[in-house]
């Protein structure tokens, strides 16, 4: 019974666009490779990247040269790296971040299939290099994990002590949180994050829209307020939102400014008043 319960919260898990968004090319005067079937991007860079679990996985790097941090940004559970490219190079301009996006294992134009240890390990392949060939330093590093992609964004910082920041949008407690009204944590679940927050040791920013149909927002402040590191936490209802743990008026000031604009830049925006 576990391991059927565990395969449907994976099968909700994962939604990868069929058929991918993009194509890989390799750039004829360059002989680097490029994403087809999008607007092609002079400042940024398409990479291949192999991954513990053998899988070679697709990932981009959005450079700005006057960036002093890199979001490093897992994606949702349906969408791929050519619907999400236009969106990094927005963040990386308006925000003044580099940004390393990847597709996981079986998304996109990446290898394998999509699993809870593949997303593991192809976060732990960026993020190696983030360090190794962009020589980005962990304290410069901020993780973005939305949706499905709060579960490797948490596996990995759970294992960093200097990372800078994190932000959690539209996370869940647990893939059969999804999918049940469970209160407590099985050994066959999926990205039991609601088990992990707790123990993250750099300040976290949450995101959540109050009346979503996957996760109850007053259990989600439940489980984040059980971290001492958690340094924002608000929840967006339409164009009206609330926030908890403000002790200055300039955040409420600019979250004002910001509230009309997607969450990803919203988010951003606070995160750096804070660091």
């Amino acid at each position: 019974m576990g391991g059927v319960t565990s395969s449907m919260a994976a099968k909700l898990a994962f939604f990868p666009p069929n058929p991918p968004s993009y194509t890989i090319e390799i750039d004829k005067s360059s002989g680097k490779l490029k994403m087809g079937n999008v607007t092609h991007k002079y400042n940024v860079d398409v990479l291949k990247l192999c991954t513990k679990t053998g899988n070679d996985i697709i990932a981009v790097y959005v450079k700005n040269p006057k960036a002093s941090l890199t979001l490093l940004y897992s994606h949702g559970n349906a969408a791929d790296l050519g619907q999400m490219i236009e969106l990094f190079d927005e963040l990386s301009v308006h925000m003044c971040v580099n940004v390393m996006g990847y597709d996981y294992s079986g998304y996109g134009q990446s290898s394998g299939k999509p699993t809870e240890q593949n997303t593991y390990a192809d976060i732990e392949a960026a993020y190696k290099c983030l360090l190794d060939i962009y020589g980005v330093k962990e304290n410069e590093i901020i993780f973005y994990g939305q949706s499905v992609g709060s579960g490797p964004t948490l596996e990995l910082a759970l294992k960093l002590n200097g990372l800078r920041a994190m932000i959690l949008h539209s996370a869940f407690l647990s893939g059969l949180r999804v999918m049940f009204s469970v209160k407590r944590s099985y050994w066959f679940d999926i990205y039991k994050n609601i088990d992990k927050i707790g123990n993250v040791k750099c300040p976290v920013l949450v995101i959540h829209v109050s009346n979503s149909f996957l996760v109850s927002y007053e259990n989600y402040i439940f489980s984040v307020n059980r971290s001492l590191r958690i340094a924002f936490c608000f929840f967006i209802d339409a164009y009206w939102f609330h926030l908890t743990n403000i002790t200055s008026s300039s955040y409420v000031d600019i979250c004002i400014s910001w509230a009309i604009l997607p969450g990803e830049k919203f988010c951003i925006a606070v995160l750096r008043l804070m660091l």
